[in-house]
């Protein structure tokens, strides 16, 4: 595993989201990351969604559900706390969506 992977708390806090849903509407918000165990739970402050992830090598898998959907999204890891990710909700006839997180230190 990498040293990211084996750095607890390393991903914890609080982040601006920005993105482009599977249809193409930008949209944007806060995400909060938390750690527990060798897992991060997610949550959509806006939306409400929730989702529970694991990393793998640089990146953080996690599998999200809101009010009647759910889908996953895959993180690419950058410096400084970065996450890219793009993702595709469950019926999401193949489109995926886009959203970048990044440390809300305010």
């Amino acid at each position: 595993s990498s040293a990211l992977a084996r750095g607890a708390g390393v991903l914890d806090g609080a982040y601006k989201s920005s993105g482009k849903s599977a249809e193409g509407k930008k949209f944007s918000g806060r995400v909060t990351l938390k750690r527990v165990e060798s897992s991060y739970t997610v949550t959509w402050l806006a939306s409400g969604e929730k989702g529970i992830g694991i990393l793998h090598d640089e990146h953080l898998v996690v599998a999200y559900q809101g009010k009647s959907w759910f889908g996953i999204i895959i993180y690419t890891i950058q410096r400084n706390r970065k996450l890219v990710g793009r993702f595709i909700p469950f019926g999401g006839k193949g489109k995926f969506g886009t959203e970048t997180l990044e440390p809300d230190d305010s």
